[in-house]
């Protein structure tokens, strides 16, 4: 816990949940794209 001390927490947590999104936005555009359908947010 005192590592999170040199950058806020919540910063950390937020671009690793985005991160680990962003990949599975990933994955469902590919498998939309497979199934040939357009899928917008």
């Amino acid at each position: 816990m005192t590592q999170l001390n040199s950058r806020p927490a919540t910063e950390h947590l937020s671009s690793r949940g985005t991160q680990q999104e962003a990949r599975s936005l990933h994955k469902i555009k590919a498998k939309y794209n497979i199934e040939n359908l357009t899928y917008q947010e």
